[in-house]
């Protein structure tokens, strides 16, 4: 059945819940400790207190369809392993969330929280939804497991994360980690460009010998083709998140070039070689995309998609070569033309994922 301690009532003593459900109303107080046995349901409405202990092992419901007010205040300690049911509505600057604060300390198997999303929430938002008055239990700290209803896919997700003092929990949106992975993914990739396929040296100008002419022209041409994997890391800003990335590249690129230079000093000393090329690369680059939880930790174990970037460029540049004695340096200038095309697939299932 249903007990409701109705606005403004004292229960002074101790309130034990063993089955069914006890609604606190709004600005209405327990004396003593609150005990909420399994398949229990404490429901707190508006601003209650309970100004005892907090034993949960069964479930605190503060959801009501809205986040702009319901506090439940624990005077004493909070302990036991039930859940707390909440809403957040991070849709908007000004963010609310039903809270829970507990002025003792939080201790117990696990803390477990359940979400009610209202409206779509906003990257960069954050809101506090539990306090104790001291540095958690360690048996209270959270697990994936241990926190429900929260969005972990698509361009915006949601996670729970500490305070840095040990005592609180915050929920935070921020950009999917994946999104600040493909920039990751475009450095990488003109990585792979500037130091695998497009060598920056001028590999086939050499040094003249005693039976060539001292000046003199020339060409070449080359064709490169392979694979390679690049591994780098990013942070995301409006969370923090970090995220590793691995990419997969394959390419194909061809260059042409012409010099002319002299062999024999006659530049104060040094042999100087100009020349100019022209080259065209393309190819393609694979990163998988792995589920989030949420505490917005990627799970390696479970590739939902892979982001895949087709690259294609083409280059034009002039460069100078000169050696002197042991001494050799190489400058180039060029202008390079890049297009990237960006597509996602996933795995039957997981198309939500999708960015």
């Amino acid at each position: 059945g249903i007990f409701t301690n109705s606005a403004g009532g004292i229960v002074t003593n101790n309130v034990l819940v063993s089955g069914g459900t006890f609604v606190n109303s709004d600005t209405a107080s327990i004396g003593g400790t609150a005990t909420v046995d399994s398949g229990a349901t404490f429901q707190a409405d508006g601003t209650s207190t309970i100004s005892g202990n907090l034993v949960n092992n069964g479930t605190v419901d503060m959801q009501n369809g809205t986040a702009t007010g319901n506090v439940l205040n624990v005077t004493g300690a909070l302990s036991g392993s039930g859940t707390y049911k909440l809403d957040a509505d991070l849709s908007s600057t000004t963010r609310h969330v039903d809270q829970v604060s507990v002025g003792s300390v939080a201790s117990g198997t696990h803390l477990a929280f359940n979400f009610n999303l209202i409206g779509n929430s906003v990257v960069g938002n954050e809101a506090l939804f539990f306090t104790s008055g001291t540095a958690f239990d360690t048996n209270a700290a959270l697990s994936s497991a241990d926190v429900s209803g929260l969005v972990v896919l698509g361009a915006v997700t949601e996670q729970v994360v500490a305070t840095s003092d040990g005592k609180g929990f915050v929920i935070r949106t921020q950009a999917n980690p994946a999104i600040s992975s493909m920039a990751n993914n475009l450095s990488l990739t003109q990585l792979v460009l500037s130091n695998i396929i497009n060598r920056p040296t001028s590999p086939f100008v050499r040094t003249g010998t005693l039976e060539e002419r001292a000046c003199r022209s020339g060409g070449f041409a080359r064709a490169v083709d392979g694979r390679a994997t690049v591994d780098g890391s990013s942070t995301s800003s409006s969370g923090g998140a970090k995220q590793s990335t691995t990419i997969s590249a394959n390419y194909a690129g061809a260059q042409i070039s012409y010099d002319y230079g002299c062999y024999d000093g006659r530049y104060n000393g040094w042999s100087l070689v100009f020349g100019g090329n022209l080259g065209l690369n393309n190819g393609s680059t694979s990163q998988s995309v792995f589920k989030l939880d949420s505490l917005g930790n990627q799970d390696l174990t479970n590739k939902v998609g892979a982001i895949k970037t087709d690259f294609k460029q083409t280059y034009a540049g002039v460069y100078v070569t000169g050696r002197k004695g042991r001494v050799q340096g190489d400058v180039q200038l060029r202008y390079d033309d890049m297009k990237y095309d960006f597509s996602e697939a996933y795995s039957a299932g997981n198309e939500t994922y999708a960015l």
